[in-house]
């Protein structure tokens, strides 16, 4: 899968359960990759241990939810920007 895929699957499938995410995780951290919601972590440092564990460095993204996008991939970079049109 290309990152441009991978990053609209990823920004689908964060849409998709976004407002139950900001009413039960306000503030924590979605880890998604492949198209696929993954988990919620308490902390950034957590998510980006467990994306690094699991994809592989650049192939999985990071939400805060109910605010800014981080990550480790170009992906996610492009995850920010689109999630804000």
């Amino acid at each position: 899968m290309s990152l441009s895929e991978q990053l609209s699957q990823n920004i689908g499938a964060y849409e998709k359960i976004a407002q139950e995410l900001e009413e039960r995780h306000l503030g924590q951290f979605a880890l998604l990759s492949n198209g696929e919601f993954v988990q919620v972590y308490a902390t950034r440092s957590d998510a980006l241990k467990i994306g690094r564990e699991k994809f592989g460095e650049g192939n999985f993204s990071i939400k805060q939810i109910g605010g800014r996008s981080l990550s480790r991939g170009i992906q996610t970079l492009n995850m920010n920007a689109a999630l804000k049109r």
